[in-house]
């Protein structure tokens, strides 16, 4: 029942989306500004893909899913790549939450291969990343920290701190709890927390 209410508050959202008079919504008040306020579609792609991560930390997954298809099919029928390849990752993140590793793999290797075509140093950072994770959870520790390392050269190229400070706690830990080396743990995990005090 109550994963019911929940998808059926991600339905009235999706749907509002759809109306000029979104922005006079009592239900607009939790929408991203760029899903209330703008008139270009792939803003509103980027809002729907913001929103999503929203979900995802207050742990809504239903919604989650939700978002991010929605923003995928947005931007297929815009033909916004950067906004697909974002929606991509974000999508893959559900499928991860959901225990669908194998799916969520596949959509985070398009959501790379699209975001290298275009450019993209963000999102591909973050596939990256996050194809780290999914490498370390199946216990391939070299290719997850090929993937981290990747990732940490194109945060550290884009000055992406957030970024920069992910991937350094994840190969901290990676360090950590596959013994790889207690000292190089703490030094990853250390620079991560310095850099987050900045």
């Amino acid at each position: 029942e109550g994963g019911g209410r929940r998808l059926g508050l991600c339905f009235v959202f999706l749907s509002l989306t759809s109306f000029n008079l979104l922005a006079q919504s009592p239900a607009a008040a939790g929408l991203p500004q760029t899903l209330v306020t703008s008139d270009r579609d792939s803003s509103r792609v980027q809002g729907l893909n913001d929103l999503a991560w929203e979900m995802y930390y207050a742990g809504e997954t239903g919604c989650l899913y939700e978002y991010a298809t929605a923003a995928l099919r947005l931007a297929d029928t815009l033909g916004d790549l950067k906004g697909k390849a974002r929606a991509l990752n974000v999508l893959a993140v559900s499928y991860d939450f959901e225990g669908d590793l194998e799916r969520a793999i596949a959509l985070n290797e398009e959501s790379k291969r699209l975001a290298e075509a275009i450019g993209d140093t963000n999102t591909l950072a973050t596939a990256l990343n996050d194809l780290g994770l999914y490498a370390q959870y199946q216990g391939d520790l070299d290719a997850s920290l090929h993937y981290y390392h990747q990732a940490l050269s194109l945060a550290e190229e884009t000055r992406d701190t957030t970024g920069i400070c992910q991937v350094m706690s994840n190969i901290g830990l990676l360090h950590y709890y596959s013994h790889l080396g207690y000292a190089d743990s703490l030094s990853y995990l250390k620079e991560s927390a310095a850099i987050a005090e900045h």
